[in-house]
């Protein structure tokens, strides 16, 4: 009996210095331990859609996206978070995936969008972790910022730095080409010189990128702008003007809107991800339940002090309201009644208004229509 279990503490130990040097070996060759993270979807309003391998369902608070999940919002948007506590809010009619993932103690994270308009919301990031955005022709580094992207189908992206700095530059897809076909050589300065060009948007300043720069970068990226003669000289002129960056100016509403893409615990995260098995119908109901209501408890907090600060502003008559909010807008209720003021966001359902007769929550349901100096939207069909 003593000899066997001698015997079987022996073998325990061979296999653990097994696993070790398994461990070791991996990290010398670079296959340490890569785990995707996913991101988990943490808000969710309206029409949206993930289209998973050919099939596509509605998310729900809790789900967790991997990184060939491809996010489509039409009227609706969502809030996502990942492991390391970044936050993305996917606005309406918007297109794109995301892939995150824990290599070690750091973390990889990559927004591909296609079109469509974000918000993102990232915590300082460890010298070894990294954040991108891609567009189809840019590539947008991040370090710990709150930033907005912007882009129409075919065309530049326009990215807004609110916190923190981003930092733009072109992006390279090459597709394959015969070999021989051009000058390798320098196809190979031009991707290194472009490469190498960026700017760096501080708060507040937003990019003023050139459309020349789209058609730029495609050619490039199908080696058609490569001939014999095209020196470093060629492409520093033809780059002038096509990368710049401006100030713009902040509103009380887009501010609003950032203040409440809100955070839920990072250890609600790490459980949502530790319990599926990436399918839209096995979401733990009881970690869902506890990110809602989480959510609900910080969107709460933020919406009273939105309402406290606005009640600050002293704001009693239209012409306060729309020297302060730039705008000046009309609410009209099922019940008949006119609000007059200016709508400072919406969470979810709920319109926050700053009227003459303070500040106000409305029921999207509940509204008519909403009339601007030059125009009325309405939120559904006059009966």
């Amino acid at each position: 009996m003593h000899h066997l279990k001698r015997t079987l503490f022996l073998a325990a130990v061979v296999l653990i210095l097994i696993n070790l040097q398994c461990s070791k070996i991996k990290q010398m060759i670079g296959m340490e331990s890569v785990q995707e993270s996913n991101v988990v979807v943490i808000f969710v309003n309206g029409d949206v859609n993930i289209q998973r391998n050919d099939k596509k369902f509605k998310p729900k608070v809790g789900t967790v996206l991997d990184s060939k999940d491809i996010i489509l919002t039409e009227s609706g948007s969502l809030d996502i978070q990942n492991k390391s506590g970044d936050l993305i809010r996917v606005k309406s009619f918007s297109k794109l995936s995301i892939s995150s993932f824990e290599v070690g103690e750091s973390s990889k994270t990559a927004v591909d969008i296609q079109w469509g308009e974000l918000i993102v919301k990232t915590k300082k990031l460890k010298s070894t972790s990294d954040f991108k955005v891609l567009t189809p022709t840019t590539v947008a580094g991040v370090r710990g910022t709150v930033f907005t992207v912007e882009l129409q189908k075919d065309k530049v992206p326009t990215v807004k730095v609110f916190e923190g700095s981003v930092a733009i530059g072109a992006r390279f897809q090459p597709i394959n080409i015969e070999k021989g076909s051009v000058d390798e050589e320098s196809y190979d300065q031009m991707v290194s010189f472009l490469e190498k060009n960026e700017i760096i948007l501080g708060e507040m300043e937003e990019s003023n990128l050139s459309p020349k720069l789209q058609e730029f970068v495609l050619l490039i990226n199908n080696r058609q702008a490569v001939t014999e003669d095209f020196q470093n000289s060629d492409i520093s002129e033809e780059m002038t003007g096509m990368m710049e960056k401006e100030i713009f100016p902040s509103t009380p509403q887009k501010q609003a809107e950032l203040d409440t893409l809100v955070g839920t615990e990072e250890s609600l995260i790490e459980q949502a991800i530790e319990k599926t098995d990436n399918s839209e119908s096995t979401i733990d109901p009881t970690i869902a339940e506890s990110i809602e209501k989480d959510q609900t408890k910080k969107l709460d907090t933020v919406i009273t002090n939105l309402e406290e600060n606005a009640n600050k502003q002293n704001l009693k008559t239209e012409a306060d309201i729309q020297k302060f909010y730039s705008v000046l807008e009309i609410v009209n209720t099922n019940d008949g009644n006119h609000y007059s003021g200016a709508i400072i966001t919406q969470v979810s359902q709920t319109i926050i208004l700053h009227s003459t007769e303070g500040v106000k929550m409305l029921d999207l349901k509940d509204v008519e229509s909403v009339d601007y100096k030059t125009f009325k939207m309405k939120t559904k069909s006059t009966k």
